[in-house]
């Protein structure tokens, strides 16, 4: 699982799926963008949080400041 608490300003999450457009622009269903609202809460699971990429580029900053705060969980167990 993973948790993103957006505080700041506004942003656009893009997704691609398996690595897919990377930093070309890849059009088509392998890519999503998503609208980070200010105070927005996004969780990920399955199969979005496993074969998904997700990143936020530059150029999809909408304001001037963004901080967020981002909570893992590892699929992994620790060795002890």
């Amino acid at each position: 699982i993973l948790v993103n608490l957006s505080l700041g300003g506004d942003a656009t999450m893009v997704y691609t799926k398996d690595g897919k457009g990377g930093k070309k622009k890849s059009l088509g269903l392998d890519r999503y963008e998503v609208l980070l609202k200010r105070r927005s809460l996004q969780i990920q699971t399955g199969s979005v949080r496993y074969n998904y990429n997700h990143g936020i580029p530059h150029d999809n900053f909408i304001s001037d400041r963004r901080v967020s705060i981002t909570f893992r969980m590892n699929a992994h167990k620790s060795v002890t």
